[in-house]
């Protein structure tokens, strides 16, 4: 269930997120190369909020479409029966992808800063939080809270990730103009 709902949920940010960071990472390379940290900072809040435009309002949406999109997608032969157990972890993915989106362009500044290294250690923050929040969770849940547990995990890891990462780069940049 976690793996599909997963699939399900990524399509938007696929299609936006990856679009933009990839459109955007020359751009911040060039400024990284000139030590415009002002510029790179600035590129990279504006692409931040293009991203969210699309990203919260589907994420607000999940939940009200998630019974009707798990019986569309999986509410027909062996899965006739069981679609109904996508519900609630679509419904929290949507959080959790607007943390990754956030998370996910920052990570194109220390790339154009090629700081891979703090990267590194970011992730390894990221994926701490995710393991301990998912042996946590899915240690008090039944098996068919399973999935929407590891979807807190997750989401608990891209909010600590995106939060870390930003404020890293921020600090790195001298500031970032995220109001």
């Amino acid at each position: 269930i976690y793996s599909s709902a997963f699939l399900v949920v990524m399509v938007p940010h696929s299609i936006i997120t990856v679009s933009l960071a990839t459109a955007i990472l020359p751009r911040l390379s060039a400024h990284a190369a000139a030590q415009d940290h002002v510029a790179l900072g600035g590129t990279l809040v504006t692409t931040i909020r293009t991203a969210l435009v699309v990203v919260v309002p589907f994420a607000l949406l999940l939940p009200l479409i998630a019974l009707p999109m798990s019986q569309v997608l999986w509410g027909h032969g062996a899965g006739a029966d069981v679609y109904q157990r996508f519900e609630p972890t679509i419904a929290l993915f949507g959080f959790g992808v607007v943390f990754f989106t956030i998370h996910y362009l920052t990570l194109r500044g220390f790339y154009a800063l090629e700081l891979n290294r703090t990267v590194f250690l970011i992730q390894c923050v990221i994926a701490a939080v995710n393991i301990t929040a998912a042996i946590v969770l899915v240690g008090r849940a039944g098996p068919e809270e399973t999935s929407p547990m590891l979807v807190l995990g997750y989401t608990a890891a891209y909010g600590v990730g995106s939060l870390l990462s930003f404020s890293v780069l921020a600090r790195r940049l001298g500031g970032l103009q995220a109001g």
